[in-house]
C-alpha cells in the first residue's frame, strides 16, 4: 500500500476514476471507496491510499486531507485524565466517569466492568442456564396439576421429569 497527497483535479463520469494533480495517470476507486469519492468535490486536498495492481492504481481510501489532519490534531490534544469504564480521554480530573458512561449507569470499577461483560459474553454457559430454567418451569407447570400424597414425591417427580427435558432441549 501507499501513499499519496493532492487536490482531486478529475473524477471520471462513471465515478470509479480520478486524477489528482502532480501525479501522472489515473487511480481506479475500489467498490468501497466509491460512494465517498461522489462526496468530495474537484480542487480538495485528498489523500489516497491505493495499491499498484500491475499498471493500475486501485486506491483502498480516499479522504479529505483536512479530516486527516482533524484527527491527528485530536489525538495530540488528548487528555491525561480518562474515564475509568471506557478509557475515553476527559477534560480534567473532577470526574472519574465520561458523561457516556455515567448515562449508562456504568459507575463500577474496571474489574466489576471486566468480570459481568466476561460472564455475558459466554453464549454456552448462558444458554445451558436457560436451558435449565426452561425446563424446571415445565416440570414445575406439569407438577402443578398433579396430586402428590407428600412434598419429598413431589420434588422427585419435579427433578425428573427437569432432567428428561433438559435431555431433550440440548439434544435439539
Amino acid at each position: 500500500m501507499a501513499e499519496f497527497n493532492g487536490k482531486l483535479k478529475v473524477k471520471a463520469g462513471n465515478g470509479k476514476g480520478f486524477k489528482i494533480e502532480g501525479y501522472d495517470g489515473w487511480f481506479n476507486a475500489s467498490d468501497k471507496v466509491v460512494p465517498y469519492l461522489e462526496k468530495i468535490d474537484v480542487g480538495t486536498e485528498v489523500v489516497v491510499i491505493y495499491k499498484q495492481d500491475g499498471i493500475k492504481r486501485i486506491a483502498e481510501k480516499v479522504s479529505p486531507a483536512s479530516t486527516v489532519k482533524e484527527k491527528e490534531q485530536h489525538e495530540e490534544k488528548k487528555s491525561e485524565f480518562t474515564c475509568e469504564v471506557c478509557g475515553a480521554s476527559l477534560k480534567d480530573g473532577k470526574y472519574k466517569v465520561c458523561y457516556m458512561c455515567n448515562k449508562k449507569g456504568a459507575k463500577k470499577s474496571t474489574s466489576e466492568t471486566k468480570k459481568s461483560s466476561t460472564s455475558n459474553t459466554n453464549t454456552d454457559d448462558r444458554t445451558a442456564q436457560i436451558q435449565r430454567g426452561n425446563s424446571l418451569n415445565a416440570a414445575s407447570m406439569v407438577a402443578s396439576g398433579q396430586s402428590f400424597s407428600n412434598p419429598e414425591e413431589a420434588g422427585q417427580f419435579v427433578k425428573i421429569l427437569a432432567e428428561n427435558l433438559l435431555e431433550w432441549l440440548r439434544a435439539e
